[in-house]
Order: C-alpha cells, then sequence, then structure tokens
C-alpha cells in the first residue's frame, strides 16, 4: 500500500461519514502512524465557524479524557524520578486537604494512589456538579470539592466504598497532576513541559492553565483541569514506535469486564488498547495496538449531538477498518469499504517503558 492512498481513504470515509459540505462544518483532524511513520495527519472542516479557519495537523484540540494515559505517565515518571510513593500510598500524604472518607464512615480504608490510576477510589463525578465551573483549576476543584463534603452535599460524598469496585473518575484522574505537582515541586505543566514535551520536541502540545475560548487558536470549548492541548502532527512522537505503556502493576476491569489501567481501555483478545474522550464540545479518540505498531487518533471539536454520529468513536471505527484492511492488519469481511476521494460522499462506501511503581 502507498501512502497516497492513505489520504484518499481518510477523505473519502470523512465525507461520508459527515456529508458534502463537511468541508464548512465543525471539524475532525485525524492522525495515522504505522510503524513509526506518519501517514497521514490533516483536518476536515473548520476551527472556528465565525472565521471559517480551516483545520489541518497543526490544529490544537483539547485532549479530554483522551490525556488521561499522559497523566498516568506523569505519575510513573515522577515516582522513578523522585520516589517517595507507589501504588500503596494514601493519596492524602500529598493532598492532605481531600476529606478523610474513612472518618466520615464512608470507607473503610483511605484513598490510595492506584485508586485514582484504577478507578477505585469511589469518587464522586464533579461532571454532575451543579456548581461546576469550567473555569476552575484543579486545586480549585479539590478545594470545592473538601468545602462541599464539609458542608454535608451529597454531591462530595463517595459513590461507593473504596477499593470495593471499578467506578470511572474524571476526579481522580484530576487530582494527579496535583500529586506530581506535591512531589516534583514544580505545576504540573512546567513539570510536562520540561520532563515530556520539550524533550520529545513536541512544541504544539501544552497543559492549558484556563478554558479555551472557541474563538481562538486551540480546542473549541474545553477546560482546563489539566486536559491537554495536542495536535495531530505530533501523534508520530508519541506513539510512532515509542509505546506510552507503564509496567505499573496490572489493571482492573470495568463494569463491562474489560480490563482498564493506567489511563487505557485494554482490549485482552484483541490485544490493543484505547481511550475515548468527550468535553464541553469536543470528542477524541485514541487507539493503539502495539503488535502492529498501528495507531489512529480522531480529534474532533463538535461532540454530534444530535447527529447520525456519536463522537469520535464512530469516525475512527470507520477509518480504522478502511486503512487497516489495505495496510493487512485486518481482513476484508464484506461489511467495510472505503468511499473513494472522487465520489460524492452521500452513497459511497524504540519503545519508551517505565519500571513498576
Amino acid at each position: 500500500m502507498s501512502d497516497v492512498e492513505v489520504p484518499a481513504i481518510v477523505r473519502g470515509v470523512v465525507k461520508k461519514l459527515l456529508g458534502k459540505d463537511y468541508e464548512k462544518l465543525p471539524g475532525v483532524s485525524i492522525g495515522i502512524v504505522h510503524e513509526g511513520r506518519t501517514l497521514f495527519s490533516g483536518g476536515f472542516g473548520v476551527a472556528d465557524m465565525e472565521t471559517q479557519q480551516p483545520l489541518d495537523g497543526r490544529s490544537v484540540f483539547d485532549l479530554a479524557s483522551v490525556s488521561k494515559h499522559m497523566t498516568a505517565f506523569a505519575l510513573a515518571f515522577a515516582k522513578k524520578k523522585y520516589g517517595g510513593f507507589d501504588l500503596d500510598t494514601p493519596v492524602r500524604k500529598f493532598l492532605s486537604s481531600l476529606p478523610d472518607f474513612v472518618a466520615a464512615g464512608e470507607a473503610e480504608r483511605d484513598v490510595l494512589i492506584g485508586d485514582l490510576i484504577f478507578h477505585t477510589s469511589g469518587l464522586p463525578d464533579y461532571t454532575q456538579w451543579e456548581s461546576l465551573n469550567l473555569q476552575w483549576t484543579n486545586a480549585e476543584l479539590l478545594s470545592h470539592l473538601v468545602e462541599k463534603h464539609e458542608a454535608g452535599d451529597p454531591e462530595a460524598k463517595l459513590d461507593f466504598s473504596t477499593g470495593d469496585t471499578y467506578g470511572y473518575s474524571n476526579l481522580g484522574y484530576a487530582l494527579i497532576p496535583l500529586v506530581v505537582q506535591a512531589v516534583s515541586g514544580e505545576d504540573f505543566g512546567t513539570f510536562m513541559q520540561k520532563e515530556v514535551f520539550t524533550p520529545l520536541g513536541m512544541s504544539s502540545t501544552f497543559v492549558p492553565s484556563k478554558s479555551f475560548d472557541k474563538r481562538e487558536e486551540g480546542p473549541r470549548g474545553g477546560p482546563g483541569f489539566k486536559h491537554l492541548g495536542f495536535s495531530t502532527d505530533e501523534a508520530e512522537v508519541l506513539w510512532g514506535g515509542k509505546e506510552w505503556k507503564v509496567n505499573g502493576g496490572g489493571e482492573v476491569r470495568d463494569e463491562d469486564g474489560e480490563l482498564y489501567g493506567w489511563g487505557w481501555c485494554v482490549k485482552e483478545e484483541e490485544g490493543c488498547m484505547d481511550h475515548s474522550g468527550e468535553w464541553a464540545g469536543t470528542s477524541t479518540f485514541i487507539y493503539r495496538d502495539a503488535d502492529c505498531h498501528f495507531s489512529v487518533i480522531v480529534l474532533s471539536n463538535s461532540d454530534w449531538e444530535g447527529e447520525k454520529l456519536s463522537g469520535a468513536a464512530d469516525i475512527f471505527q470507520q477509518i480504522y477498518w478502511d486503512v487497516a484492511i489495505e495496510l493487512g492488519i485486518e481482513e476484508p469481511d464484506g461489511e467495510h469499504e472505503w468511499a473513494s476521494e472522487d465520489g460524492d460522499g452521500s452513497d459511497d462506501e524504540d519503545e519508551t517503558k517505565l519500571d513498576t511503581i
């Protein structure tokens, strides 16, 4: 398969899924990396509806929950460099203001570092708080949790006793950057820039300090909460033969019986990892097959609410099959075809690892 065929496949899929007027709509950027080479990095549609500025591979998006594996990586990196904690260390060692849920009778043991990584903390979902302010920083988010808990607000109580089960927790991952800051003595954004982004040459990736305005250069919507700004042009740096993979003590099973660990949903039978993200009008998806050295990332500045698509994951599914079949990663099964670039779009069919912490 020649590299030139991949853009045609991707363009055909986007046109088929989004319609022939896709270049005028809130759009999508896509990155595809195989065996250490970028096969595609580009955008479709516009970054700003007012100016009609087009998207491309340099357009920066809020990664939303796709940033979780980078957040987990930061924690492991901090442990490797500074030490002083492991998965069984209570979070309150570093964040002393975190409510004592044991004393409150809500849990039988403390929230541990590992609970944040594996979503077993029982911490409540801040995205459902009526008082949520998208401009809050991570520290302000923790402060409001403390205030709400002290006031007896049921929104601040644990969803379940810590360690009893799996329960996806955005709040848990929002606390990890605060732990990294406490361990390293540096702001999380500074830490990531100095220790990760700059050494890897990732000039467009950063930790935002505030919510992005959709009119600014950057993501359409999206908060602070230490999500990351990222462009598909940097996909090769992250996943082109460099596995963002932490040997950190295994995974846990989620409510569907699938494995989750270190910011990745792990598919045992398929031998791959993925994660989706949705936040404040953005929709994102990342897929990584380490055995085949094949990665796909889809970043969109629309959540497609009310449309035929349910988000970036739907766009990924079609792109994955069409490109993977052409690369020989998947076998044709008669159900997946790609729309040619000439169609009208309406009816067309060197690893980076860390030691255990």
